[in-house]
């Protein structure tokens, strides 16, 4: 709703900067586009990788969402704990 109002498209793919205000986006499909904004924003994310054998099974081997998990669950009972919540 607001990306909508305020005129912001979502495009997904691998990108590189081409100019001042310009950036080549080469999606999944591998179609290069060129797109032009006053504004641009990257958002970069991650996806834990296992080392090959070695599987995340986020009881004995975590991820590092698996420890970000962890590490929320263990911030609540602490919470809980000291009665905050």
């Amino acid at each position: 709703m607001l990306m909508g109002k305020n005129k912001v498209e979502f495009v997904k793919g691998s990108a590189k900067i081409t100019g001042k205000n310009t950036i080549e986006v080469e999606g999944a499909d591998g179609k290069k586009r060129i797109v032009n904004a006053k504004n641009i924003i990257f958002a970069s994310g991650s996806e834990p990788t296992p080392f090959p054998g070695i599987p995340f099974d986020e009881k004995n081997i975590v991820s590092s969402t698996g420890f970000y998990h962890f590490f929320l669950l263990f911030f609540m009972f602490l919470l809980i704990k000291l009665n905050f919540i």
